[in-house]
């Protein structure tokens, strides 16, 4: 069976059938509830959801008679079509997507099935995402589950706790002699336990998330083992991802993180009758913007480093009843500049000017000299304006991570920090 490769963002013309045509655009509408999108939705360039555009040739276009063009938007990972499956590959390239990656989860690199022995293909970022939760989540199981009080109602024969004495009192009418009563219990059933299994269900229940073949077995046997560990949790609650990690709960931190990713994940299944399809795609932009994030806040000087956390509303920000979130403050007590990390390529300086104006924009509002736009670029290139504002200059320095083929991620990683640490504290 013949593998298809995709590139995340970029059009591929395919040849499929009308079947095969209404089963991605049938994916397509299930990712767009999925996203909350508005069915108007457009190719725009700072729109983060998962999407899968389709559009076949029109008759003018001679060179692509009888295919179809196919961009999976702001995603890696796979899509199945009755037969045929696709591999959707990240825009920068896998070596720099899983250095960024993997300060998001620290996956271990050579990590070896108990099955067959075969190491995981470097390519499958499905397969580092799953195997990390799995592995952290058995290590949480023989250690020993957490447990916490939790509010039960129940029709029992004894008093205990709390009697709900009006639907006693209407037992009692009928010839009823049960008590409802309301008690805590001490259980494994809390929001933690409950977010494994419902991630462990989701790897065991996906119909084809399509690793890289030998690894998808062998991952549902061992999702269904967690799932039986998990026998005494309920359903996952619509609030129990808002979690809290304390030093009680601090073996569940890579677990939950794992877990939550996973839940977050777009896994679509669809029957037409003529032909099933399905898909397991991540969204990228959330996972590279957090990982540049972290690589800044770890290697920067201290008093240009950057805030750790998303976006953050500083409190000094000259313009009032106005949200101002930039993803990056430099210099967190006193700050110098503000940054923005964007999942684009920006090649040969083609550079949105929304963009550049929202960064003049954050700076004026934080009464900061220095602003960054952050991308990634294969032709590598680099950039500093002086904008003259009414009150002050600003500066905008445009700074990308090299991800050309013949740059290894290690070295595009150095490159990168020295390219910013540079920009900063040369007007700092």
């Amino acid at each position: 069976m013949s593998n298809y490769q995709l590139i995340e963002n970029e059009p591929s013309w395919l040849e499929l059938t009308k079947s095969e045509i209404s089963v991605l655009r049938l994916m397509d509408e299930e990712m767009a509830k999925n996203s909350k999108r508005d069915q108007d939705y457009e190719l725009d360039d700072d729109n983060k959801g998962i999407r899968i555009h389709i559009e076949e040739a029109q008759g003018y276009d001679l060179e692509h008679q009888g295919k179809t063009k196919v961009i999976v938007k702001n995603a890696v990972g796979n899509i199945k079509i009755g037969e045929k499956p696709f591999k959707v590959i990240p825009k920068i390239g896998f070596d720099h997507f899983l250095k960024i990656y993997s300060f998001n989860e620290n996956p271990e690199k050579d990590w070896i099935t108990a099955k067959d022995q075969t190491k995981s293909s470097k390519g499958d970022v499905w397969e580092l995402l799953i195997r990390s939760f799995l592995n952290e989540t058995e290590k949480i199981i023989s250690k020993g589950l957490k447990k916490g009080y939790k509010e039960v109602r129940e029709e029992i024969k004894y008093v205990k706790g709390n009697i709900n004495l009006l639907q006693t009192t209407r037992n009692l009418m009928r010839g009823n002699i049960l008590i409802d009563t309301s008690f805590e219990e001490f259980t494994e059933d809390v929001n933690i336990n409950r977010i494994l299994k419902a991630a462990a269900l989701k790897i065991a229940q996906v119909e084809s998330y399509e690793t890289s073949g030998q690894f998808e077995e062998f991952f549902k046997q061992k999702s269904k083992k967690i799932i039986l560990n998990l026998s005494n949790v309920d359903e996952l609650q619509p609030l129990d991802t808002y979690y809290t990690i304390d030093r009680n709960n601090k073996y569940y931190e890579k677990a939950l993180e794992a877990a939550v990713r996973i839940l977050n994940s777009t896994g679509v299944s669809i029957n037409t009758g003529e032909i099933e399809g399905s898909c397991f795609l991540m969204n990228t932009p959330p996972l590279i913007e957090n990982g540049m994030r972290i690589i800044l806040n770890r290697n920067l000087p201290e008093h240009i480093r950057c805030n750790l956390r998303g976006s953050v509303k500083y409190k000094k920000s000259k313009i009032k009843n106005i949200s101002i979130n930039p993803d990056l403050i430099f210099g967190q007590n006193n700050p110098i500049g503000v940054g923005d990390i964007k999942y684009k390529l920006h090649e040969y300086g083609k550079i949105s000017q929304a963009d550049r104006y929202q960064q003049i924009y954050f700076a004026h509002s934080y009464d900061v000299s220095q602003a960054v736009l952050i991308g990634f670029s294969k032709n590598y290139s680099n950039n500093s304006y002086d904008v003259f504002g009414e009150d002050f200059p600003i500066t905008l320095h445009e700074v990308n991570w090299n991800c050309s083929d013949n740059m290894s991620s290690e070295k595009a990683l150095d490159k990168f920090v020295k390219d910013l640490i540079e920009v900063l504290t040369k007007t700092s």
